[in-house]
């Protein structure tokens, strides 16, 4: 086990280390198997799995597929799913996916971007956090600072304008270098 770990509640009650855990986004491609090899390898309990179709894990797969990366996790703990939705751009239907997906896997929570079209703005996906955390069924919709909204600041101000409670924030590294002009 890992020493000093600290569990709280996610999404449906199951339980979410406050430890050590890694992205897929890291690993493109790399089968499930092996992720939870050097998961376990490393004493890192849990994976965020990156969900696009060239993923081992995305939207497409079937039931089946999702039961057997379950078994290939073999009982890796997922803090969420990386996807690609955006607020400003997508039809909430791509997350109503995402959402049945995060289901299937007991993943408490999704990441999702803001949004890169010209109409991005704090107020437009304050507006869309609101109607897609409808369609979250219970799911944490986590907003990263990415695409045309890259400041703390600004996913606080669409976090704190939505009015809902069941969002979070991630910050993404990438978009403080893009920022500061590094």
């Amino acid at each position: 086990g890992s020493v000093g770990a600290r569990t709280r509640r996610g999404g449906h009650g199951r339980k979410v280390s406050g430890m050590l855990g890694f992205s897929t986004l890291g690993c493109p491609g790399l089968p499930l198997a092996e992720v939870a090899a050097m998961a376990r390898r490393h004493d890192v309990p849990l994976v965020e799995l990156r969900c696009a179709a060239d993923e081992p894990v995305h939207v497409g797969i079937s039931r089946a597929e999702r039961t057997a990366a379950l078994a290939d996790l073999d009982g890796l703990g997922i803090t969420a799913l990386a996807s690609y939705y955006r607020l400003c751009d997508d039809d909430v239907s791509v997350l109503a996916a995402h959402v049945e997906l995060a289901h299937d896997l007991n993943a408490p929570a999704i990441r999702i971007f803001p949004g890169r079209s010209p109409e991005t703005s704090v107020e437009l996906a304050a507006e869309r956090l609101a109607a897609a955390t409808e369609v979250a069924d219970g799911i944490t919709l986590l907003v990263e600072t990415h695409d045309l909204l890259l400041r703390g600041s600004e996913i606080a101000g669409v976090l704190s304008k939505s009015g809902v409670s069941g969002a979070g924030a991630i910050w993404g590294s990438g978009g403080a270098v893009i920022v500061r002009g590094v």
